[in-house]
């Protein structure tokens, strides 16, 4: 209960800076010297202190489009509360349709099971995501290369100052707390329909340390001013933000159940609701198609959800869906669930990363002496898979509530992952 009423205060209480969006604390973050209105001032002339800015420039959106995207989509897909009913409708042997007790059933993942006509569930779960890592690598330990600009004569290196590079250490902190409530109505014995609007608290806090890596001696690129020159700057950044993510509306439709064993399938479709700028919401339409399978025998329920999700647009990459567990009754009061819960990136990802920089330094007489290649990011190119281990339980009260309690443990890292996840919550059902 504490965890409940401290988190309502926290997001209560949160509001975001007038004017002021999670992309711009990135933007932030990628900004360094003073005096100027572009986003790398260095005390050179008014023309040598623009040749950073194409490369920042490109370094900065890239790493605002890849949180927003990353970021986004995991609050777009925050997980839902299975809507379970702990019976299962079977036939009599007189025809009749026949409630049989089962396990409370697991708790992201589906089963075939449905509510029955006029049944009715209501779940608040409060989830914190405190995201730790971008395609595996630390969000404390994010690297970035900005180059020069190629000008006259043609040939990066020519002149030679053309070889510095701005070296840049970012460290991040992101943090989102998820508090979905979720109400599902049994239509018919063998339908039912749901709505969850998740209310999101995001924060970022982070630092960058820009380090001129000079290529030669007298070199015209520094910080400060001709009395006071450096060779590094320092960037921070902090930002909050409040609103409610995107809605999810789902229908369940149970299609064959037997005593043992039945399938079911479920469609979901998430509106664009929340902000994309705040990292609150993929920013397009999306729906999720799954497969439904499940059995029980005796207090263990084994149960597979196979299915597909896809998006409206470019800016979200689709990916085929694959979940395998199941929930353990072990007594009256106390059930076990353990699931693997898995997206496979389908296509090629939405965000490109920046192509490597070859630098070619010449001799005195413009001849090419030697290369070399700079690698723009730490971030590594790779498909944006992910594989989820979730483990909790449910403990059931004999008034209809049940209290809920997971984690949730990447395996495979891709996009933005925290290190765990923990759920606590509350559901009811009639």
């Amino acid at each position: 209960m504490r965890y409940f009423l401290a988190g309502a205060a926290v997001l209560l209480s949160a509001a975001s800076a007038a004017g002021q969006t999670m992309q711009d604390a990135v933007r932030q973050l990628y900004s360094f010297g003073t005096g100027c209105s572009q986003q790398i001032c260095l005390s050179v002339d008014g023309t040598h202190q623009l040749h950073f800015n194409p490369a920042a420039g490109g370094a900065e959106n890239g790493m605002t489009v890849f949180l927003q995207q990353a970021i986004g989509a995991s609050a777009s897909n925050i997980p839902i509360a299975a809507a379970t009913s702990t019976g299962v409708l079977i036939q009599s042997g007189e025809g009749l349709p026949t409630r049989e007790t089962t396990s409370p059933g697991p708790i992201f993942a589906e089963r075939m099971q449905t509510l029955g006509k006029g049944g009715l569930y209501f779940a608040v779960n409060m989830t914190n995501f405190n995201y730790a890592s971008l395609r595996g690598v630390p969000l404390s330990g994010l690297h970035t290369n900005i180059t020069h600009q190629d000008v006259a004569p043609i040939g990066l290196g020519n002149p030679g100052f053309e070889n510095d590079v701005i070296s840049v250490n970012t460290t991040m902190h992101i943090d989102m707390l998820a508090a979905t409530p979720n109400f599902t109505y049994g239509v018919t014995d063998k339908i039912d329909v749901g709505l969850a609007v998740p209310l999101l608290y995001t924060s970022l806090t982070g630092t960058s340390q820009a380090q001129i890596q000079p290529f030669g001696p007298n070199d015209p690129h520094y910080f400060g001013d001709s009395t006071h020159r450096s060779l590094t700057a320092t960037s921070a950044a902090s930002q909050t933000a409040f609103g409610i993510g995107d809605i999810a509306m789902r229908v369940k439709v149970n299609l064959h159940a037997e005593k043992t064993w039945g399938f079911a399938v479920l469609a979901d479709v998430r509106a664009p609701t929340g902000d994309a700028k705040n990292f609150q919401g993929a920013g397009v339409w999306g729906f999720e198609i799954l497969g439904i399978g499940s059995a029980t025998f005796g207090p263990f329920s084994p149960h597979a959800n196979l299915g597909y999700q896809g998006h409206d647009g470019t800016t979200q990459s689709d990916f085929a869906l694959a979940t395998l567990g199941f929930d353990q009754r072990m007594n009256d009061l106390a059930t076990l669930v353990v699931d693997f819960i898995s997206q496979w990136q389908v296509g090629s990802s939405p965000y490109q990363l920046p192509p490597n920089v070859t630098v070619t330094s010449f001799n005195t007489g413009g001849i090419p002496n030697t290369q070399r290649t700079i690698v723009p990011t730490n971030i590594p190119n790779e498909r944006d898979n992910v594989v989820i281990a979730s483990v909790g339980a449910k403990f059931l009260q004999k008034n209809g509530v049940t209290w809920v309690a997971n984690a949730l443990i990447p395996i495979i890292s891709g996009g933005v992952q925290p290190n765990a996840a923990l759920t606590f919550g509350v559901e009811y059902t009639r």
